[in-house]
């Protein structure tokens, strides 16, 4: 997945991010570590890590 691709995804769930969770996945793209951004919209996404 390109970085383009995957500011497309991201915008997609702009919604149910907080703006730091947003800039900050936002920046890991931009930064090129597209893969980690992805597995952290997944967790944020899903829920996982907060006590579920």
């Amino acid at each position: 997945m390109g970085k383009v691709e995957a500011l497309r995804v991201l915008a997609e769930h702009k919604n149910e991010l907080t703006r730091q969770q947003l800039l900050t996945l936002r920046g890991q793209i931009l930064a090129g570590d597209v893969a980690a951004a992805m597995r952290g919209l997944a967790r944020i996404v899903q829920g996982a890590g907060y006590g579920n």
